[in-house]
């Protein structure tokens, strides 16, 4: 086994009009270009990301997004052979306004997550459930059975159409143990 190489990646920060249109205009070009054998010159101008200082794993990344401010943290790690590739997306945000809620969107090479804070879960007889702390598993998406070492890149962008500043936190970590074996005694707490 090798060690982890985490980290190396930039954040970049959106700032002036338009920055969450934008980043849906990237995400439908994602998804639809690679198929049509185009690509998509994207140069700097006002309102374009902004490279900032690398982001690394379980490091607090802190900010403030609204409709004029959005935040893309670029993360970049390699899976050796036999080594689960699993990390853990930690979010949690001050805000309670379900008018404006934070987006979190995490792209993958194969995959993409997103969900909203405040989480809204609805329990029994209606009851709603509003949650300001979340965290997702993004499971390996190869097998184990690789030869060669596997780079990954993974992407956490940060948004909001609040008109005012909304206070977040991020933490993003690989997960070391997530492959369970048979005849292997495992433990875990359920939360």
């Amino acid at each position: 086994m090798g060690s982890d190489r985490g980290g190396g990646g930039k954040v970049w920060s959106r700032r002036g009009c338009g920055g969450l249109g934008m980043l849906l205009l990237h995400w439908l070009c994602a998804l639809l270009l690679p198929r049509s054998g185009c690509c998509l010159d994207v140069r700097w101008s006002p309102g374009s990301p902004v490279p900032s200082p690398g982001a690394e794993f379980d490091r607090l990344y802190t900010g403030y997004v609204s409709r004029e401010v959005e935040e893309i943290y670029s993360f970049n790690y390699t899976t050796w052979p036999r080594q689960a590739g699993a990390v853990r997306v930690f979010v949690n945000t001050s805000s309670d306004d379900l008018q404006f809620p934070v987006l979190f969107v995490v792209r993958q090479q194969k995959s993409i997550l997103s969900w909203q804070i405040p989480l809204i879960l609805r329990g029994l007889y209606q009851r709603i459930y509003t949650y300001q702390e979340v965290s997702r598993i993004l499971c390996p998406m190869k097998p184990l059975n690789e030869k060669e070492p596997q780079p990954h890149y993974m992407f956490v962008d940060v948004a909001s159409l609040a008109p005012y500043n909304i206070h977040y936190e991020l933490l993003v970590s690989r997960v070391h143990h997530f492959s369970i074996e048979t005849s292997e005694m495992f433990s875990f707490t359920a939360t």
